[in-house]
């Protein structure tokens, strides 16, 4: 799905919508000027939606849709938050808490959490050389699997350290290297293989399945 069926956003004016949450200063930290120009190439369209969202399925975001999606709330989904796009760059903001079974991001789809982040299972990020990840507050969960470059800025990718087993890239499991390839899995891959319920790492007994259909 594209970032503007995740909820029912209206198009707004950035600027008092990101000074509102900070989101300015953000940006500023990360190199990309307060309204994102450096980003986008221009100050960024950004689009609101006010109060909490929830998925009972995966939330499969593959964006054609550039910009600054903030939900001004909180975001639960029962199953997989997935964010994947090459050159597609956009930004999803929760200025609440997020819950999902499992959060999956790389490349040049964004993610920023001012709030709490709890994940039952996985969390892996692997954000592209000009993309981001930022989880301001607690981000709990099984397993945390930090990859990718990052645009290069002083803002780091957790605000707080991680309360779960933080993992290297080559910790995969040889049956996932296998499938997977030599370059490890993609977030297409974890998503089937957690939909399946499948061990990622050596020593891990299988995982709770979580619901298989995209919202």
């Amino acid at each position: 799905m594209t970032l503007d069926a995740v909820a029912q956003f209206a198009p707004t004016l950035a600027t008092p919508l990101f000074a509102k949450h900070g989101i300015d200063r953000l940006f500023t930290a990360l190199g990309i000027g307060p309204d994102a120009r450096d980003l986008f190439g221009a100050p960024a369209k950004a689009h609101h939606h006010e109060g909490d969202v929830h998925h009972a399925k995966d939330v499969v975001i593959e964006p054609d849709d550039l910009g600054v999606y903030v939900i001004d709330g909180s975001l639960r989904v029962d199953g997989t938050l997935s964010l994947s796009g090459h050159d597609a760059y956009s930004v999803l903001v929760v200025t609440g808490d997020l819950e999902a079974a499992n959060v999956l991001q790389e490349e040049d789809v964004m993610l920023i959490v001012l709030g709490e982040t709890r994940a039952k299972n996985l969390v892996y990020v692997s954000p592209s050389d000009a993309g981001f990840v930022h989880f301001a507050k607690g981000l709990a969960a099984r397993d945390v699997v930090s990859a990718g470059s990052d645009v290069e800025s002083d803002l780091p990718r957790f605000g707080a350290k991680p309360a779960a087993r933080v993992r290297a890239r080559d910790e995969w499991s040889a049956k996932i290297m296998k499938a997977a390839g030599s370059n490890g899995p993609d977030v297409a891959f974890l998503r089937r293989a957690l939909t399946r319920g499948d061990a990622l790492f050596e020593g891990d007994g299988a995982r709770a399945k979580v619901p298989s259909k995209a919202a």
